[in-house]
């Protein structure tokens, strides 16, 4: 599980995910969206997380807040070791 903290409440309505600079096949997928807090400042997702791999995921300027101004994209990035 990944928590995402905002510093204002977030406009449940307006989201988005996409690939991390190293593209689709090293994206981390989400597999859940679990849901937001009654204060619309963290929004909880499942993802997958894979053996050996990096994986990333680009949290878009989709996200906005209830005055619509856009969040700062930003690329959460992941390295998990081998499980040989």
């Amino acid at each position: 599980r990944i928590t995402l903290t905002f510093s204002a409440p977030i406009n449940p309505r307006f989201r988005g995910f996409d690939y991390g600079p190293l593209g689709e096949d090293h994206v981390l997928p989400i597999t859940e969206v679990v849901g937001m807090s009654e204060d619309r400042r963290s929004l909880t997702v499942e993802v997958e997380v894979r053996p050996d791999r990096r994986q990333q995921l680009t949290v878009t300027d989709q996200f906005r807040d209830d005055a619509g101004r856009a969040l700062l994209p930003f690329v959460i990035d992941t390295a998990t070791p081998s499980q040989d």
